[in-house]
């Protein structure tokens, strides 16, 4: 545009166990008899969330504890591009999935330093300081808020950034951008975008990027899934389980900095409101309320 739960496997083993009867006879005698079974060890079940070639997940939130342990939740702040304030109270988990919301104010907050009304609120969570991987499988779950003709501005995003502020990667898994546009000419609808980042040199930014195929169309308002899969020779972009984007290392000479050098990523999630590129919002053309709806986020490491 980082907490660490382990999903661990529970094993069960049965333990060998003997029994001696002794039976006694109708005449009164008593006859020894023994029997002795053993059940073989049981091997562990497979988590239901393996991936072959990745195990397990190393990160495993499914939204079921309100406390967000494992995220920090912003409050308080914007971005210089967009028309909204990030609030806490945007954020909210409901019946194992976590909300991300927009909400149009009652009163705009007066942001004079970029001469600007912030007329939206807007939810932002990550794991910075809680959980972060180089390499790895990274997916999310989880319904766009992007209504069509009604979300002007409202940009959803599932993205990862460098511990190590000298290192300008990213990688953003997932944006997408509400409609109508009124400033590309582009219709980005049912559509979302894959794109790395090299560098943050603000306008200068560089990167590649390509938008996902329209024959799945993103914005049918059920969910969908997203996918990364980063090695140290390539990324690829997945969505519903169909790879549409892949960068390998020998792509750019940029890569082995950004993407190639073993430092950390984090994870980020939030919706913004309005960007120049695509759209500002308004009462017309953007709803009052839009729902960014997550089911789970998960992690697999890399495994060689």
């Amino acid at each position: 545009m980082a907490s660490v739960a382990t999903a661990g496997m529970v094993s069960a083993f049965a333990v060998a166990s003997s029994a001696t009867a002794c039976v006694s006879s109708s005449s009164g005698g008593a006859s020894k008899g023994s029997a002795t079974g053993t059940v073989q060890p049981q091997r562990p079940a497979k988590s239901p969330y393996y991936v072959k070639g990745w195990g397990t997940p190393v990160f495993n939130e499914d939204f079921n504890d309100p406390s967000l342990a494992q995220w920090n939740i912003h409050d308080n702040e914007y971005a210089n591009h967009d028309w909204s304030t990030v609030k806490k109270e945007n954020v909210t988990v409901k019946n194992g999935k976590i909300i991300l919301n927009t909400k149009r104010l009652d009163q705009a907050v007066n942001d004079e330093k970029n001469e600007k009304k912030r007329w939206y609120s807007a939810g932002f969570i990550d794991t910075v300081g809680k959980f972060s991987q180089a390499y790895g499988r990274f997916e999310m779950r989880a319904k766009l808020p992007t209504i069509k003709n009604k979300s002007r501005g409202i940009w959803p995003a599932f993205w990862l950034r460098a511990d190590n502020p000298s290192n300008g990667g990213e990688i953003d898994i997932l944006e997408a951008y509400g409609t109508p546009d009124a400033v590309n000419g582009f219709d980005p609808a049912g559509r979302s975008q894959g794109t790395l980042h090299y560098t943050q040199d603000g306008e200068n930014w560089t990167m590649t990027s390509k938008f996902t195929p329209k024959r799945i169309d993103l914005n049918d308002g059920e969910f969908h899934t997203w996918t990364l899969e980063w090695t140290p020779e390539k990324i690829t972009f997945l969505v519903d389980g169909q790879a549409y984007h892949t960068v390998k290392k020998t792509d750019d000479p940029r890569w082995k900095k950004a993407f190639g050098s073993g430092d950390p990523y984090s994870i980020r999630l939030n919706v913004q409101v309005g960007s120049k590129y695509w759209g500002t919002p308004n009462p017309t053309d953007t709803a009052d309320r839009t729902d960014y709806v997550v089911d789970y986020v998960r992690v697999w490491k890399y495994r060689g």
